[in-house]
């Protein structure tokens, strides 16, 4: 199957790919093939694409187990665009019930993400399970309902800068948020619960070692013998002896 650049010729006409949008993603049949078809729609509306510019780019842009599937149907060389995708469609798109999709709105929390990461995992939701709550597919009750899911889910400290108030829509929702966040001191460092676990039990072996500082690898900065501590030192532990008992000259 071809590269990208081989259909930039005479015979397909393709116009030089831009940064309208970005450079294209590849399908390789793991990744989301919803999210994926948005971007290559975005792009081909955007850079005006023919049917037959689309339907090729689309296959060149498949890789892995994409291209190989593609490359065992020969029948798909007859497919206009639309077929084409309704084909990949069959294949890639994940299958969601109702009550799992959700599931996967009602478990999202904001925990330690900003307020743009806690809406990129939200649109990432969207694209993959929307299409299957079709009682969302009217713009404003998909609004409201992606309203209700931010707020949900956001942490109280930014809920209580919110306040109670109705939003228009879930853009006017979302650039509240950020404003809020711009308003709260900076955040410490997140606390990691595995990484103090591990420091108290280090404490508590350390302790409970025999003889910690009885070792062959411990050096005495006093002396430079091995098997002790500067201030377990008997050198030091015998000037002060004598500093304390001089010796009596008779």
């Amino acid at each position: 199957m071809a590269e990208a650049g081989e259909f930039q010729n005479e015979n397909f006409n393709i116009p030089n790919f831009s940064n309208i949008v970005g450079k294209l993603k590849f399908f390789n049949g793991k990744n989301n093939f919803k999210s994926f078809l948005n971007q290559f729609n975005t792009r081909a509306k955007l850079e005006g694409w023919r049917e037959e510019i689309k339907v090729n780019i689309l296959k060149c842009l498949c890789i892995d187990s994409a291209q190989t599937y593609l490359n065992s149907h020969p029948e798909i060389e007859e497919f206009d665009f639309d077929e084409l995708v309704e084909f990949l469609a069959k294949r890639y798109e994940i299958k969601v019930s109702k009550q799992e999709a959700y599931g996967r709105f009602s478990n999202i929390r904001q925990g330690h993400s900003n307020i743009r990461d806690y809406a990129d995992k939200i649109d990432e939701i969207s694209e993959s399970v929307m299409h299957v709550l079709t009682e969302f597919e009217d713009v404003d009750n998909r609004d409201q309902f992606l309203i209700s899911i931010f707020i949900n889910g956001l942490n109280l400290e930014i809920k209580k800068l919110i306040g109670i108030q109705e939003f228009a829509t879930y853009n006017n929702c979302l650039q509240t948020a950020l404003k809020a966040e711009k308003l709260l001191p900076a955040r410490n460092p997140i606390f990691n619960v595995n990484d103090e676990k591990e420091r108290v039990n280090n404490r508590h072996n350390y302790r409970n070692s025999p003889n910690p500082y009885n070792n062959n690898s411990i050096i005495c900065f006093n002396c430079n013998r091995q098997g002790h501590i500067k201030r377990n030192c008997p050198q030091i532990n015998r000037r002060h002896t004598l500093l304390q008992n001089p010796p009596k000259n008779y």
